[in-house]
Order: structure tokens, then C-alpha cells, then sequence
């Protein structure tokens, strides 16, 4: 007596033909349910163009500035950094938008504190901000 897989043609060629053909449909948006009672309503195929999705508009790291090693040139990079955001900051916010990301969290903490005790930063409870820029 020859296998099952045999007396089919072998390795399944009718099976893969059968769900090549299947997904071709499902493309076009036909489907055949098995249940249609139980399945059709629960069913989340779309037929036709997919819908556009919003995605994270994060600078890619390539893009992202360097966060400056001398102190002057980071206090002056933050300044401009807390400027661009334009409301209160917490210093890991701040940090993700220069390429070290969230490892230069304490380096940028170290920063805000410069500038606030020359009197540009101060801090509340939503975060670091520029007084000139905070809403009122």
C-alpha cells in the first residue's frame, strides 16, 4: 500500500495550489468561510486599498545632532533644544532628541542645572523651561 502522500501527487502540489489560489481571492477580497454565521462577523478582512497609518516622526540617529562634549557648547545646544520644544521638558525628552538618546540623560541633567544656576532654565513639576517661553 503506497502512503496518502503518494496516491496525492506528492509533496502536496494540489494543497499549495488550492491555498496560493485561496489567498489570491482573499486578495481580491473574497473570502469562503467555512461558518459564515459565526465567522463573517468577527471577520477583519478588507478588500480593496489599505488605510494610511500615522508613524513616529523621531529623528532617524544619522540625523539627530551630537550632544556637544564641552560645556559651553552643551549648554548652548540645550538652550536652543529647550527653545525648539517650547514647553516644559523633562531632561530624558530632551536627551532623546540628540543621537547619544536616553544614555546622555545625566549629561543633559548636569547641563539644565548649569543653565538654571546662571538663571536661564528653571524647573517645575512638568519639567525644565525657558521663563521667557512658559505658558502662562
Amino acid at each position: 500500500m503506497q502512503s496518502p502522500r503518494r496516491e496525492r501527487g506528492g509533496r502536496g502540489a494540489p494543497l499549495v495550489a488550492l491555498n496560493k489560489e485561496r489567498a489570491g481571492e482573499e486578495k481580491r477580497g473574497i473570502v469562503r468561510w467555512l461558518r459564515p454565521d459565526c465567522q463573517a462577523p468577527r471577520a477583519k478582512v478588507r478588500a480593496g486599498k489599505e488605510e494610511q497609518i500615522e508613524a513616529d516622526l523621531k529623528l532617524p540617529e544619522a540625523a539627530a545632532p551630537e550632544l556637544p562634549r564641552d560645556d559651553a557648547a552643551l549648554v548652548a545646544a540645550l538652550r536652543q533644544t529647550l527653545r525648539a520644544i517650547g514647553r516644559p521638558a523633562e531632561a530624558k525628552d530632551v536627551a532623546e532628541r540628540f543621537r547619544d538618546g536616553a544614555r546622555a540623560s545625566r549629561r543633559v541633567e548636569r547641563g539644565l542645572r548649569l543653565l538654571a544656576a546662571a538663571g536661564v532654565v528653571r524647573r517645575s513639576e512638568a519639567g525644565w523651561f525657558l521663563p521667557s517661553d512658559r505658558a502662562a
